[in-house]
């Protein structure tokens, strides 16, 4: 059987006095979904007022972020001003108004070496399982005229070269085989590497080839470094391939002033004197 109400959208009191008197508890369930629906939906000043409070620092979400951030400086070489760029800051507020972010102290004292404690812990646990390792050994000088010392490993593991960066130092005092020496066996006394170096890769210079000629594992001059060698000196004074570009250059140089070499060469291409 249908029953038929009459009323108006614009005046609801006849369906309202109808749910009263036949359908109770269905009204009933509706005001308690309306009044379960208020008290779980935040007020807009509890929003704002949450969006206002920032992280703690034991905050998971502070800590992952903060973690990224040093990451990134670290691997992308960054200058650690950047946390104080405000194109960098507005960008990390933007993604997170909630982050704090580090100041360049906090990232100088506390942060990065944190993160250098960390990773060396996880490369000292990765050389244990680890049977040899090759060194590559350079000097250098900045623009500033200071020097400079870096190490590096290389080494096989499940199957795959992995190449990490064992040290890079100010190296201070003259660059003597003894104090080149010292700097080695200091890196790789810090990740107990001793017995596990095959072999060592420096340049050609003097001090490199005594400070590893003897008692220490086998030593390798750089194939790079040879290969330059070489070439600077063919093009060095009386070498040969002085002498090889200077006729090429003359035979370029009689082609271009006589018509008939010309004519014969026609159809072999132009010839360019790079001298």
């Amino acid at each position: 059987m249908w029953f038929f109400i009459s009323g108006s959208l614009k005046a609801t009191s006849n369906f309202l006095t109808h749910l009263q008197r036949r359908h109770a508890h269905v009204l009933t369930g509706l005001k308690d979904k309306k009044r379960k629906l208020t008290d779980e939906q935040p007020s807009l000043d509890t929003f704002v007022e949450t969006e206002k409070k920032k992280f703690s620092s034991s905050d998971s979400r502070q800590q992952k972020i903060t973690d990224s951030i040093t990451m990134f400086i670290a691997r992308s070489l960054m200058p650690l001003s950047i946390v104080e760029n405000s194109y960098f800051r507005d960008l990390l507020h933007c993604m997170g108004p909630r982050f704090v972010i580090p100041s360049r102290k906090h990232l100088t004292s506390s942060l990065i070496t944190k993160k250098c404690e960390e990773i060396i812990l996880a490369m000292k646990q990765d050389f244990e399982k680890t049977e040899s390792v090759c060194v590559t050994i350079d000097l250098w000088s900045s623009r500033q005229m200071r020097g400079y010392i870096g190490i590096t490993g290389h080494y096989i593991s499940y199957w795959h070269l992995e190449s990490v960066t064992l040290g890079c130092k100010q190296f201070t005092g003259r660059h003597t085989a003894e104090n080149i020496l010292q700097h080695y066996e200091e890196t790789i006394a810090t990740f107990n590497l001793s017995s596990k170096i095959t072999n060592i890769v420096t340049d050609n210079a003097s001090n490199m080839k005594k400070a590893f000629r003897v008692d220490l594992p086998e030593h390798q001059s750089c194939f790079a470094h040879t290969l330059q060698l070489t070439v600077h000196d063919g093009f060095g004074e009386g070498g040969q391939i002085n002498k090889i570009i200077a006729k090429a250059s003359n035979i370029v140089s009689h082609v271009r002033r006589s018509i008939l070499a010309s004519e014969i060469l026609a159809d072999e291409g132009k010839l360019h004197n790079s001298t």
